[in-house]
């Protein structure tokens, strides 16, 4: 039990909107431990849970609770399920008509054993408590919902012998409101943070505490004094691990000296398949024009179909969403006469947004591969960050000698084709001991330099931002670090 509660205390800070509920529901199972485990009473935080307030497509929440009865067992099975809100336009524009102030669709994103069934409901009966609130409500997840619609209406159109209108048939094989495919590969999005430390040098305890509450950071003691090699490849390794192997060798082998004192690290990772897939055999060599006039064949995908689309005199923008529904990548090429760095500057501020509308469209795209790194230093320091890098007040995490700032690198891997994107990110912040002087039907065919991201529809977060100049750069390993980023080189949100 210490376990459960330990795991929703940590990630209690991922669901700010649950904060109430996640607190109490922490509470009920203090006060069930401490009273021997007998009948669960979970009516405390059944009541703080409030989704009905938060209607946001895509926004998540995380229930856990006791259930009276499972499977016609009288056992207090403890089952949690993770819920993500649809809430898409039109049924934000009925519910201005058509108020139901406790309606929330949902559908499962993740779950416990106990809902690995058909169970498409959650209602508060279910929920061992010592009384039935004022209030009622219920949980009904339209993706499994939706699902059985398909099969009861399939069956019923085979048994008839019914002959679907193609609309009807398409409908039941591909609903936007649905379980994930049983032959598709589920999102994966990672991040990790961690804390790497040179042994016996003390760390501020509320700045250890916060990096774990606050970011899930891990903390680990290596030895940069007396070995900073070994220390600087236990550090490459761990975020080789969390990156899927696409990222080996984060931290140079110059970055890492008996003065460093800490080091900050950040990996990402996300795999995710298409909504719609690229049918693979669609895929031909066509023509891509480079910046400097030239031109090569590339592997070329192509789909038409329904997507988030918008142009002007200066860009196309196309949005392909993958099969999470969360996540979408959006890609943006300049007209002519523009520049790709206006195309860039349109992603990053997000003035596209408004301009999207559902389109029939006709999408050539590159199959590429692009990686990149960089050492941040510079950068940050044309920015005006420079005390950082000398003279900055680091006493917040340590007090024992005063730190700066030796460098900051960054690399990034990217894969697009068919299926879906893989992309891997990571960050690493170098302190060392301070006292001493820190060194200085549209066609969208993308068939030219271009730009892209991949994005959190549901925070509007930028999670990896690039750029293609040449999609046959496709080098199997990283390149050397550069004071600047090269060709192709993505740059985290």
């Amino acid at each position: 039990m210490s376990d459960v509660v330990d795991a929703i205390t940590a990630l209690t800070p991922l669901f700010p909107h649950d904060e109430a509920y996640l607190r109490a529901v922490v509470v009920d199972f203090d006060r069930w431990k401490d009273a021997g485990f007998g009948v669960p009473d979970f009516l405390d935080s059944l009541v703080a849970f409030q989704p009905q307030q938060h209607r946001v497509d895509g926004i998540r929440h995380l229930v856990v609770f006791p259930m009276y009865t499972q499977n016609g067992s009288r056992d207090r099975h403890v089952e949690a399920v993770l819920v993500e809100v649809i809430w898409p336009e039109f049924i934000a524009r009925l519910e201005t008509e058509y108020t139901n102030g406790l309606f929330v669709s949902l559908r499962l994103v993740d779950f416990t054993p106990g809902y690995d069934t058909n169970s498409a409901v959650l209602f508060p009966e279910t929920v061992a408590m010592r009384e039935v609130p004022t209030f009622t409500w219920g949980a009904i997840f339209q993706d499994r919902e939706a699902a059985r619609y398909r099969r009861v209406t399939r069956a019923a159109a085979e048994i008839t012998k019914l002959e679907l209108p193609e609309a009807a048939a398409r409908m039941l094989d591909d609903l936007g409101i649905r379980t994930p495919r049983p032959d598709a590969e589920s999102t994966v999005l990672k991040v990790t943070n961690d804390l790497w430390t040179a042994r016996s040098f003390e760390v501020v305890p509320a700045y250890a505490e916060l990096l774990r509450t606050s970011f899930a950071a891990s903390h680990h003691s290596v030895d940069f004094a007396g070995d900073p090699q070994a220390a600087r490849a236990a550090i490459n390794a761990h975020v080789k691990t969390h990156t899927n192997g696409r990222i080996p060798e984060l931290v140079p082998v110059d970055l890492i000296g008996r003065d460093t004192r800490v080091v900050l690290t950040n990996a990402i990772w996300l795999k995710a398949a298409w909504l719609h897939a690229f049918a693979e055999r669609g895929t031909k060599p066509a023509p891509f024009h480079f910046a400097d006039g030239s031109s090569a064949d590339v592997p070329t995908m192509q789909i038409a179909n329904e997507f988030a689309f918008a142009e002007n005199d200066a860009w196309q923008c196309v949005v392909l969403p993958f099969d999470d529904h969360a996540l979408v990548c959006e890609v943006i090429l300049p007209r002519a006469g523009h520049t790709l760095t206006e195309a860039e500057a349109v992603l990053l501020q997000g003035t596209h947004l408004a301009t999207l509308a559902e389109a029939r469209v006709h999408v050539k795209l590159p199959r590429f591969r692009t990686m990149g790194s960089c050492r941040l230093r510079e950068a940050l320091l044309a920015l005006g960050i420079r005390s950082a890098f000398g003279g900055a007040d680091f006493s917040g995490i340590a007090t024992n000698e005063p730190l700066v700032v030796g460098d900051v690198v960054h690399q990034t891997w990217i894969q697009v084709d068919e299926k879906g994107a893989e992309a891997a990110g990571a960050t690493a912040v170098v302190l060392k001991r301070g006292g001493e002087a820190a060194k200085p039907v549209h066609t969208f065919t993308a068939d030219r330099p271009f730009a892209f991201t991949l994005r959190d529809r549901r925070t509007g977060l930028v999670l990896f931002l690039g750029r293609v100049d040449d999609p046959r750069a496709t080098a199997a390993t990283v390149p050397p670090m550069k004071a600047k980023p090269p060709k192709s080189a993505p740059s985290r949100g």
